[in-house]
């Protein structure tokens, strides 16, 4: 590939990411789309998965099919808010939950809306 049609193609990619970061209908009609195509990829693999021993971490770590269950995007790929909504035993957590800590005045823009 020409180094040209890689800084083309790196353009629109960084678009991409910028309008799902800022526009919430854009990321509402993205994960509307993967929701489609991946659901039954996605629950195959989680099936899959349930008897991997904990210590294959090359097994446990291929990739999975984007399938957005949560509203909030980044609890779609750590799983920690499916843990939390199963332990307090409700279906639905509105709020953003970090997965990590930040130093400092830092607050991420999802996190403040």
């Amino acid at each position: 590939m020409n180094e040209k049609l890689s800084r083309v193609i790196h353009k629109i990619k960084r678009t991409g990411v910028f309008f799902l970061k800022n526009y919430s209908i854009v990321l509402l009609i993205y994960n509307s789309f993967y929701r489609l195509i991946n659901k039954r990829k996605f629950y195959r693999e989680i099936k899959l998965r349930e008897n991997i021993s904990i210590f294959d971490y090359k097994g446990l770590s291929k990739q999975i099919p984007y399938f957005p269950i949560e509203k909030i995007k980044d609890a779609n790929f750590y799983g920690h808010l499916h843990s939390l909504k199963k332990y307090a035993g409700v279906d639905k957590i509105t709020h953003s939950i970090e997965h990590g800590l930040y130093l400092g005045n830092y607050v991420p823009y999802a996190t403040f809306l």
